[in-house]
């Protein structure tokens, strides 16, 4: 690949801007890998494995941004079955196959070069026996929390799976009832209602056949339908005197999961909220700036409420008055 920095260099040259560094550009030039090799670890050449749940690996690359990894079948040069094409920032990548030949390949990229692919060949094996195989959870990421109790789950199939079970059961640290058991079918998703209460559940996936059955890990979901308590105020104290802006607010948390605040500010008929407000808020202070709000002598009113991670909107703190003199 070209170097972006050199193409930019005779755009520029073209156009007459003679006095460009040369060695200023050298400095953006990102390292030449072209002429480097990506050394593949697993799965070995020529290998022969009955695992439908393949994890590629290979070493990482000096100065390499990202990896562009394919894996065909039977091979790149028939890929009559199979053809997948990913970037990845890692040095691994897990898929799931079929039975059936494949090769696969990497190369390392940066911003102006790439080097060569490197490849190998590998042979899955068919299969009825689902020990030993590893079922890939999708749906709810491991420790999501969400505030609506539809809760949709999904896995990536196993095909010598006949049918999959689906177990929740609240956190025993958590407390709650029994255990939900659900008898899926052939389906790789599922959307089920849970109670809409404040809950932790753990769960996780069975893939059956008629002698055999394979467990996934298990992750926690939350459900969480409590909203934050609201903000507690802290400066300015009730009734401030100021003669002019700044004026700095600061406000603090009851609640633990807030990721979020809205700053409002209100006129002196504690209605009408200035232009630009509510602010949205990452931390727990928020300036008051001259002149962007240009006040008149007279009572202003401020208040604050929060948004916790599951989305809950808390309540808004009872609004507290400042005066400009």
């Amino acid at each position: 690949m070209r170097s972006l920095c050199r193409n930019s260099l005779l755009l520029l040259l073209g156009a007459g801007l003679m006095g460009l560094s040369l060695a200023s550009c050298d400095d953006l030039i990102e390292p030449d890998i072209s002429a480097r090799h990506v050394l593949l670890l697993t799965p070995t050449d020529s290998s022969r494995t009955a695992v439908v749940v393949q994890t590629f690996r290979w070493e990482p690359v000096a100065n390499a941004r990202s990896y562009r990894i394919q894996v065909a079948s039977p091979s790149f040069a028939s890929p009559t079955k199979a053809f997948h094409d990913s970037t990845v920032t890692r040095t691994f990548f897990t898929t799931t196959l079929v039975p059936g030949a494949y090769q696969w390949r990497v190369q390392a990229v940066n911003g102006s070069y790439e080097t060569a692919f490197s490849t190998r060949g590998f042979q899955l094996d068919t299969t009825t026996r689902l020990t030993g195989q590893t079922l890939q959870l999708g749906l709810p990421a491991a420790g999501a929390v969400t505030n609506v109790p539809v809760v949709n789950f999904s896995w990536t199939g196993l095909p010598m799976a006949q049918r999959y079970q689906l177990v929740i059961s609240p956190n025993p640290r958590a407390g709650g009832g029994a255990a939900l058991d659900t008898l899926v079918g052939t389906a790789t998703a599922v959307s089920l209602r849970l109670p809409r209460t404040s809950q932790v559940y753990q769960w996780h996936i069975t893939a059956l056949n008629a002698n055999s059955s394979a467990t996934s890990a298990t992750r926690t979901v939350e459900v969480d339908v409590t909203p934050p308590a609201a903000p507690t105020l802290v400066s300015p104290a009730a009734s401030a005197l100021f003669l002019t802006l700044p004026v700095t607010l600061t406000w603090s948390h009851p609640s633990t999961d807030v990721v979020r605040d809205s700053v409002f500010f209100y006129e002196p008929n504690q209605t009408a909220l200035f232009s630009g407000f509510p602010k949205a808020s990452s931390g727990t202070t928020l300036v008051l700036p001259a002149p962007a709000i240009p006040l008149s002598t007279g009572t202003y009113y401020w208040s604050v409420r929060s948004v916790d991670r599951a989305g809950n909107v808390g309540p808004a703190a009872a609004k507290r008055p400042f005066i400009i003199q």
